[in-house]
Protein backbone atom coordinates (compact mmCIF):
# COMPACT_ATOMS: atom_id res chain seq x y z
CA UNK A 1 0.00 0.00 0.00
CA UNK A 2 1.22 3.22 -0.74
CA UNK A 3 0.87 6.18 2.13
CA UNK A 4 0.86 9.49 1.95
CA UNK A 5 0.62 11.91 5.13
CA UNK A 6 0.65 15.30 4.41
CA UNK A 7 0.74 18.28 6.54
CA UNK A 8 0.28 22.23 5.84
CA UNK A 9 2.82 24.42 4.74
CA UNK A 10 3.89 27.75 3.65
CA UNK A 11 3.51 29.82 0.06
CA UNK A 12 6.55 30.44 -2.26
CA UNK A 13 6.57 34.13 -1.02
CA UNK A 14 6.44 33.27 2.77
CA UNK A 15 10.39 33.12 4.18
CA UNK A 16 9.82 30.13 6.13
CA UNK A 17 9.17 28.21 3.11
CA UNK A 18 12.60 27.55 2.76
CA UNK A 19 12.88 26.25 6.70
CA UNK A 20 10.26 24.15 5.50
CA UNK A 21 11.90 22.94 1.88
CA UNK A 22 15.43 22.21 4.42
CA UNK A 23 13.31 20.63 6.82
CA UNK A 24 11.85 18.38 4.65
CA UNK A 25 15.42 17.36 3.00
CA UNK A 26 16.82 16.85 6.08
CA UNK A 27 13.80 14.66 7.57
CA UNK A 28 13.23 12.49 4.73
CA UNK A 29 15.86 12.73 1.61
CA UNK A 30 17.86 9.71 0.71
CA UNK A 31 18.92 6.47 2.37
CA UNK A 32 20.86 8.67 5.45
CA UNK A 33 17.68 10.34 6.36
CA UNK A 34 15.92 10.33 10.12
CA UNK A 35 12.93 9.12 8.20
CA UNK A 36 14.74 5.53 6.46
CA UNK A 37 16.90 5.25 9.45
CA UNK A 38 13.68 5.13 12.09
CA UNK A 39 11.38 3.48 9.44
CA UNK A 40 13.62 1.34 7.34
CA UNK A 41 16.67 0.33 9.44
CA UNK A 42 15.59 0.65 13.45
CA UNK A 43 12.16 -0.66 12.81
CA UNK A 44 11.96 -2.49 9.48
CA UNK A 45 8.70 -1.34 8.39
CA UNK A 46 8.57 -0.41 4.80
CA UNK A 47 11.14 -0.48 1.94
CA UNK A 48 11.62 3.45 1.61
CA UNK A 49 10.14 6.70 2.75
CA UNK A 50 10.38 9.71 1.93
CA UNK A 51 9.76 13.95 2.98
CA UNK A 52 9.19 16.69 0.73
CA UNK A 53 8.54 20.57 0.76
CA UNK A 54 6.13 22.22 -2.30
CA UNK A 55 5.96 25.68 -1.85
CA UNK A 56 3.30 27.25 -4.61
CA UNK A 57 2.52 30.72 -4.77
CA UNK A 58 -0.78 30.66 -2.63
CA UNK A 59 -0.09 27.61 -0.13
CA UNK A 60 2.64 24.93 0.40
CA UNK A 61 2.74 21.77 2.53
CA UNK A 62 4.77 18.62 3.87
CA UNK A 63 4.45 15.23 2.16
CA UNK A 64 5.72 12.07 3.77
CA UNK A 65 5.78 9.14 1.28
CA UNK A 66 6.06 5.25 1.63
CA UNK A 67 5.04 1.89 0.63
CA UNK A 68 3.89 -0.64 3.43
CA UNK A 69 2.50 -4.28 3.46
CA UNK A 70 -1.31 -3.86 5.09
CA UNK A 71 -0.02 -5.95 8.25
CA UNK A 72 2.59 -2.65 9.31
CA UNK A 73 -0.03 0.25 8.53
CA UNK A 74 -1.03 0.86 12.43
CA UNK A 75 2.64 0.35 13.83
CA UNK A 76 3.70 2.73 11.42
CA UNK A 77 1.19 5.76 11.23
Amino acid sequence: IHLSLCFNGYAARDPRSLHMGLGADLLGDGFASRLVQGVREKNGLAYGVSASGYAFSDSGGIAVVTAVTPGRIGKLV
